[in-house]
């Protein structure tokens, strides 16, 4: 018997990623509160090594039980029911686990980990467990617990999430090679996971991958999603792959125009010396939305270097002027000075 997708907020940690990307670097972020372990399908796993999982076992009526109130987030009754029932039987792995998973709903992070660490103890393949354990630690700051719980569990199974775990926890501690090293071993765990490949560009990126980065972005191209599109048009444009942002942002604003998206494709197009393109996305940002200063900032940068002053003059003081003290805000008015306009 198994359990599939009991909760919407499943707790594994590479589905939070695309929440937390800058416009240089990296910045994971294991999941926001231990409240998000929930258990694991062993679908998940599809494409690695044979490993034991939640639906390798059977589970005792009160485990099933325990399952379906997991299901409708009753975690206190969880809790209650299954502390009987490891105490009837302290070798019922299914039993430890969905405890560690009751008390992660509850805010029980002590009692997770040491229900999540017997179920360990019980079945050394049960990848589910070190998944949501190393989860677990990340979340507590615990980067050295995490990687040696993730260390532990790849020795006996090969299971994508680890790999992934294992190398968050790797850049928590500040080991930056080491790092790299284990997103790319994830990479080749989680081939369709784009928002990793776009985590691992920045982090090759940053250590001078330049190639190497850039074979990770042209990944991400045919992406439906718009947000990582234009993640990955600002790490092209950090290779001065200006060809590459164009044709990312073809594709983002072919799913969905709007006015930023407009000025970043601008932007990738002047750096290509085409004037004229980038001409037509300044113009239509503005025209989509009036109000957005970074449009008429770049526009009014570009009509700068074009030489034609007074419009110059006119964009950047209304980008000042929107923006503020905020933003593009201060940079418009330092540029509008600079220029002499009054």
């Amino acid at each position: 018997m198994t359990l599939n997708c009991i909760c919407q907020s499943l707790a594994r940690v590479h589905i939070l990623l695309a929440l937390s990307f800058t416009a240089c670097g990296s910045s994971n972020k294991p999941p926001e509160s231990a409240n998000e372990i929930v258990p694991l399908d062993e679908k998940s796993d599809k494409n690695t090594e044979p490993s034991s999982s939640a639906g390798s076992h059977d589970p005792t009526p009160e485990v099933s039980r325990a399952m379906k109130a997991i299901e409708a987030k009753q975690f206190a009754e969880t809790k209650e029911l299954l502390t009987k029932s490891v105490a009837a039987n302290s070798n019922d792995v299914l039993a430890h686990y969905y405890l560690g998973v009751a008390c992660g709903g509850l805010g029980d992070d002590t009692g997770a980990a040491a229900s999540f660490k017997r179920a360990i103890e019980l079945d050394k393949k049960f990848a589910e467990a070190y998944v949501n354990l190393s989860a677990l630690q990340l979340d507590l700051k615990d980067a050295a617990g995490a990687f040696a719980t993730a260390e532990a569990g790849l020795k006996n199974v090969k299971n994508a999430d680890l790999y992934l775990n294992r190398a968050i926890a790797l850049e928590a501690l500040g080991k930056k090679e080491e790092s790299i090293a284990a997103y790319g071993a994830a990479v080749q765990n989680m081939p369709e996971n784009l928002s990793l490949r776009v985590t691992y560009a920045q982090l090759l990126v940053a250590s001078g991958k330049k190639d190497e980065a850039l074979t990770q972005i042209r990944h991400v191209r045919e992406s439906d999603d718009t947000k990582l599109l234009a993640i990955a048009a600002i790490v092209s444009r950090q290779l001065e792959a200006y060809a590459d942002c164009v044709a990312i942002l073809d594709r983002a604003i072919s799913m969905k125009d709007i006015a930023a998206l407009r000025v970043r494709r601008g932007m990738c197009r002047e750096d290509l010396k085409d004037s004229a393109g980038a001409k037509t996305d300044y113009e239509r940002a503005i025209s989509m939305d009036a109000k957005f200063a970074p449009a008429h900032f770049y526009y009014g940068v570009m009509l700068q270097k074009a030489k034609e002053q007074k419009k110059a003059c006119t964009e950047l003081a209304l980008a000042a002027e929107l923006g503020g003290t905020q933003g593009i805000g201060p940079q418009a008015k330092k540029a509008s000075t600079d220029l002499g306009c009054h």
